[in-house]
């Protein structure tokens, strides 16, 4: 039997997922993401990076699900 532990911290980094969060919202300076950077504030006091909300990820976690 194989078992593959699971990252917590991992489970929304898959290649596919960043792709597409990154084509859909910031490919070009006309895109939602661009337009509205100033929305994507960090949750973190020590890291200033902007942070995509967890619903933007769960959507396109759900746009490549296998299912």
């Amino acid at each position: 039997m194989v078992s593959k532990k699971i990252n917590k911290d991992d489970l929304y980094l898959h290649p596919t997922i960043k792709n597409l969060l990154t084509e859909e919202y910031f490919g070009s300076k006309h895109s939602f993401g661009m337009k509205h950077l100033d929305e994507f504030t960090s949750s973190h006091k020590d890291h200033t990076e902007p942070e995509l909300p967890i619903a933007m990820v769960a959507l396109a976690a759900t746009a490549v699900s296998p299912d």
